[in-house]
């Protein structure tokens, strides 16, 4: 508790110690690694974040929100490595969420693994096919993978579900340039 007054009275070194001393002191709480990685995340320190929130994941399974938090950070932080083997993880005890399903195809993509990226978006819009911004995602993966029939019916569904959104207009772009039609 001290240390999270510290944090909200912006004293971010002397929470962030007396965060570390609560884990020295029982590291099987879950709760306290996690709401450190939130302050490290505030702060943009992205590996820190990734690995206490995959901590507080390790320590409960069932924190599936911790696991999502992981998987992201290690994305900002580039470790791909990391966020491949908590996203697995995270698969394996709660199956196919979205969100996971998203952050497989973020790290596909980071890989430069379009045509896998574009598969797991994909995934995402049969579960919201109302959602515009998975349809657009799974559009410019699949640009990016040079695999038209996808690219072509991705960006209608997205256009036409937002025909006001303007950054449909790069991709489209990127796909006149692949020729398309």
């Amino acid at each position: 508790m001290a240390g999270a007054l510290a944090y909200q009275t912006d004293d971010r070194q002397i929470g962030e110690q007396l965060m570390r001393s609560a884990i020295a002191t029982y590291p099987l709480f879950p709760n306290v690694w996690s709401d450190l990685a939130s302050h490290f995340e505030e702060d943009e320190r992205w590996l820190e974040a990734a690995q206490f929130y995959g901590a507080a994941f390790r320590i409960d399974s069932t924190r599936l929100t911790d696991a999502v938090r992981s998987i992201a950070n290690f994305v900002k932080a580039e470790v791909l490595d990391s966020a491949e083997t908590v996203a697995n993880a995270a698969i394996a005890k709660h199956g196919l969420d979205y969100r996971l399903l998203i952050l497989k195809g973020e790290i596909a993509a980071e890989r430069g693994q379009h045509l896998r990226a574009m598969t797991w978006r994909r995934q995402v819009t049969w579960s919201f096919p109302e959602v515009w911004q998975y349809w657009y995602l799974t559009a410019d993966a699949a640009v990016a993978a040079e695999y038209c029939p996808e690219a072509t019916r991705s960006l209608a569904r997205a256009r036409n579900l937002n025909r006001d959104f303007t950054d449909v207009l790069d991709v489209e772009s990127r796909l006149e340039t692949l020729r398309c039609s």
